[in-house]
């Protein structure tokens, strides 16, 4: 719709590839949503060949959704956003409603394009390194992943690091939790081993988003000898 109710819209939607921000917590894992890591740089594919000559992109946000008769340029709570090009300045969880408006006030102005996005907060993992004699029950690393995001479905995996510090995925049943229980077909020997731990949100059919990941060091200790001491008894008497 256009942002004068008397104008008509007379242009198709608009396409728009790879725009980064973000929707409502519980919409993340809509098949819509454009999902990014903070900090991301949040921009859409070049809409000229969409926008014919003499027009404007104009773009427009709300944290809830709008829908018609309301106008994004107009409704309650929703603002103009900010660009440079076609990067979106700060951009915030939300809704963003794009348009073309032309310089000609005579012509139509294009249909909004809504696009939902998520933008996921900072997501960060450390574990407890725990040493174990390698002839105890080996000991649990537990990991913890640290956020404030509403959406708190993670994905986990360990690994081993070899000397050069390529990283060996394990395969052990535990290795794609959240607490790893070493085991011997892991590939982990007596010394050192050096551990990390990768964790990601987790949409279920998709994938995971923003890893991030910890390394520390356990150490697998070596049973000593039994003791050799020699004990002397007393000697026996003759009667």
């Amino acid at each position: 719709m256009g942002k004068n109710a008397t104008k008509k819209s007379c242009l198709g939607l608009l396409m728009i590839i790879g725009l980064i921000s973000n929707a409502n917590g519980q919409q993340v894992t809509d098949a819509n949503v454009k999902r990014f890591c903070d900090g991301e740089t949040v921009s859409y594919s070049d809409a000229s060949a969409t926008i014919p000559s003499g027009y404007t992109p104009r773009l427009y946000y709300s944290s809830t959704k709008i829908s018609a008769p309301d106008d994004p340029a107009t409704a309650v709570g929703a603002t103009m956003a900010s660009l440079t090009g076609t990067t979106i300045n700060n951009p915030k969880t939300g809704y963003y409603y794009l348009k073309g408006v032309p310089t000609d006030a005579s012509l139509c102005e294009t249909p909004y394009q809504e696009i939902a996005i998520y933008i996921f907060k900072p997501l960060s993992i450390d574990f407890v390194a725990k040493n174990y004699c390698n002839t105890s029950t080996p000991a649990a690393q537990v990991a913890t992943p640290t956020a404030t995001d509403a959406y708190t479905t993670y994905g986990y995996q360990w690994y081993r690091l070899d000397g050069s510090g390529n990283e060996i995925k394990l395969t052990s049943p535990s290795a794609s939790t959240k607490d790893y229980t070493p085991v011997t077909a892991d590939g982990l020997v007596i010394g050192q081993n050096k551990l990390r731990v990768k964790v990601g949100y987790f949409i279920p059919g998709v994938g995971h988003y923003c890893v991030t990941s910890k390394d520390h060091d356990i150490t697998i200790n070596a049973t000593p000898n039994s003791p050799g001491v020699t004990v002397t008894g007393a000697q026996a008497a003759t009667l």
